[in-house]
């Protein structure tokens, strides 16, 4: 599967997660940071994953919160997926390098931060791109770096989702990249 492909399944599995999840369960999340983790680690991202029908593994391997894999032919669990979330927007450069530095077709990056296109711009052009060209110039970026922000908003829980390619550069995307709960 192509790692846009990768993507764009993850995007639909984890609308699909978010339209057949209570806003209940949503607000006990948004209790606080340690809520919103254990609620991904141990709701969303299982059931994301068994619908993209990869395995999940909570255990933190190589610091790396969350991992979904298939195993190789000798057994050994293969990172299709790897997730970091992180609930303090200040330390999310030191997120992004970590997924650069993974090896996986697709990584992708948790926030919870008030977002607007401000703060996109101001993430995307000004926190992150120095890593992302840093990556792409002395190596490569390997996979696709998807990022979900979410946030309360006057419409409810929104989730925000945008990605790089291995060129570092921001993907356009065609299709709907909101996901709000209400």
């Amino acid at each position: 599967m192509k790692n846009e492909q990768l993507w764009n399944q993850f995007k639909l599995c984890l609308k699909e997660y978010i339209d057949g999840t209570s806003i209940e369960s949503f607000n006990n999340a948004w209790i606080s940071c340690s809520n919103r983790t254990l609620f991904y680690k141990k709701d969303m991202f299982p059931v994301i994953a068994m619908r993209m029908g990869l395995e999940y593994q909570v255990k933190e391997y190589l610091t790396v919160d969350a991992t979904f894999y298939k195993k190789g032919n000798h057994k050994y669990q293969i990172p299709i997926v790897q997730i970091e979330s992180e609930n303090n927007i200040d330390s999310t450069e030191n997120e992004i390098y970590k997924l650069c530095c993974l090896n996986a077709p697709l990584k992708i990056l948790f926030i919870c931060c008030d977002f607007d296109e401000h703060k996109k711009h101001q993430l995307t052009e000004d926190w992150w791109s120095y890593i992302l060209s840093d990556f792409c110039k002395m190596n490569k970026l390997v996979g696709i770096l998807g990022i979900v922000v979410a946030q309360y908003c006057e419409d409810g829980l929104s989730y925000n989702c945008f990605a790089y390619g291995e060129d570092g550069k921001l993907i356009v995307e065609n299709e709907e990249n909101v996901f709000i709960k209400n």
